[in-house]
């Protein structure tokens, strides 16, 4: 009888037993530590007007750079110079609504310029992502008169096919404070100060004499980073404009300039914030040189190098010098 007892007593054990793993099996895994939420990072990423995937996989570039400019990894497109005169570097900045190989300007420019001895090194830049409402519209330099009329009548050089690569997933979405990449104009300014200085520390990019060559919007943020290169650094502008919305400090910053210029614009000069600036000669350097109307709005023919000589050829009467 103890013993049927104590059989029976055993059996339950085994039975609670069972039942308690049975259990323990059906806990939820949300308390397993695997499933723990991750910190997020809450910074908003920098759009770019083509993905880094799809440029790298439809590139004309000769070699692939990276470099890393505020935590974000830029990439930069490099030709390598086939003329029989080796001439140096050029680093070349595109506008905003194009990239470092695109179509219009900057990849027939580019082919130009390695024909004639430059190598060519141009990053991918980040477009102008920051609220509207952070521009400094209300302050207008005097007898400007409204900033954003002015700056409504300034043309937009973009070819047909920026419109489709803006459909990339990497395309700016609609701005506010809180997926902004940069909170303000100047926070952009900010970061193409850094992108320049980037880009000399990190490429072999002043290893040579090198030039600047910067494409309408690209005019106005490279002043910014005009004094951390020597003075004998020769800087030219293709059509340059100042961003949508930005205040016309052009003035401000010419004064403090002293690198020999070459400036292009289109046949519209009545309507060129740039060229009335110039005309006031605030630009503290001796070799200054303008052109007006060799620049087409449209695309750069291949075949047709005429500022890619006009160019080259400035750049050797000045060395000669």
């Amino acid at each position: 009888m103890v013993t049927m007892k104590a059989g029976l007593i055993f059996l339950c054990l085994i039975g609670l037993k069972i039942n308690h793993q049975a259990k323990s099996e059906e806990t939820p895994v949300a308390n397993q530590p695997s499933s723990k939420k991750q910190p997020v990072d809450d910074k908003p990423s920098m759009f770019f007007s083509v993905s880094l995937s799809s440029l790298k996989q439809n590139t004309s570039a000769d070699e692939l750079l990276w470099i890393d400019v505020d935590e974000h990894q830029h990439l930069i497109l490099k030709h390598q110079t086939n003329g029989r005169k080796q001439r140096g570097n050029v680093l070349l900045l595109h506008t905003q609504g194009e990239n470092a190989d695109h179509i219009r300007l900057i990849q027939p420019l580019s082919k130009q310029l390695t024909q004639l001895g430059w190598n060519i090194f141009i990053p991918n830049i980040a477009r102008e992502n920051f609220p509207s409402d952070s521009f400094e519209q209300n302050k207008t330099s005097k007898g400007n008169g409204n900033a954003a009329k002015q700056l409504s009548d300034i043309p937009t050089l973009e070819s047909p096919d920026t419109a489709a690569q803006k459909n990339d997933n990497n395309v700016q979405p609609a701005l506010n404070s809180e997926n902004s990449a940069f909170q303000s104009s100047r926070s952009y300014q900010d970061y193409y100060i850094t992108l320049c200085q980037s880009i000399l520390d990190q490429t072999e990019l002043n290893k040579r004499p090198y030039i600047i060559i910067a494409n309408q919007n690209a005019a106005y943020w490279s002043l910014a980073c005009l004094n951390m290169l020597d003075d004998s650094t020769p800087i030219i502008f293709l059509h340059p404009q100042l961003p949508k919305g930005v205040v016309d400090n052009l003035a401000e910053l010419f004064v403090k300039q002293t690198h020999s210029i070459f400036s292009f614009h289109t046949n519209i000069i009545g309507k060129d914030t740039f060229s009335k600036t110039f005309k006031k000669q605030l630009w503290h350097s001796k070799l200054q040189r303008f052109n007006i109307g060799m620049l087409a709005p449209s695309k750069l023919q291949l075949e047709n190098t005429v500022v890619a000589r006009s160019i080259t050829g400035w750049i050797d009467k000045q060395r000669k010098k």
